[in-house]
């Protein structure tokens, strides 16, 4: 995505009609290409709306995410999966081009040790099983890969990713995390 863009949260922490329609004329108004929309509670967040609001004021908008401890994706890959497509098919609903954030898991997801083969496992599954979710909506699905690197260390290579996107021909493409 090219341009800049400024996150929904500088005006609000909320999503609701008011708190969209004040975020995006500001952020349309101090002249950014597009806006950050946070997905907090996918449920509450009127797609619609903010699509026509975004269309009224010529924005074009990103939207992010960070999963909620019941679907940390190395711990509950089937919710984290859920969670991942619900906030994928919003995204897309509002005519978001993309999704990303921290799509692997959670702020505070801190053991203090390495992540197990099952924890990778379950990682790689669910990011999978989302991204492939995403090959089939208007909307691309991305991590942050510096974020993903600091926090869970590196993949190891029998276990790469594999990753799609919409814009992306029909076979898949693998992305590998360097090792640290």
């Amino acid at each position: 995505m090219k341009g800049f863009g400024v996150h929904a949260m500088m005006w609000s922490l909320k999503w609701d009609h008011e708190n969209a329609r004040r975020s995006i004329a500001a952020a349309a108004d101090y002249g950014q290409d597009f806006i950050e929309i946070p997905l907090i509670d996918i449920p509450s967040v009127d797609a619609k709306h903010t699509r026509t609001l975004l269309e009224k004021y010529g924005l074009r908008a990103v939207c992010s995410l960070v999963l909620p401890e019941p679907a940390w994706a190395s711990v509950h890959p089937d919710a984290a999966i859920d969670h991942l497509n619900a906030a994928l098919d919003k995204a897309a609903e509002m005519g978001a081009e993309a999704l990303t954030g921290v799509t692997y898991g959670g702020t505070n997801e801190r053991t203090g040790f390495p992540p197990t083969q099952g924890e990778y496992d379950n990682l790689t599954r669910a990011l999978s099983r989302a991204a492939g979710h995403a090959k089939h909506t208007a909307c691309n699905s991305a991590s942050r890969p510096s974020t993903v690197t600091r926090t869970i260390c590196s993949i190891p290579p029998n276990r790469r990713w594999r990753w799609w996107s919409a814009s992306a021909p029909t076979t898949s493409s693998s992305i590998s995390i360097p090792s640290t």
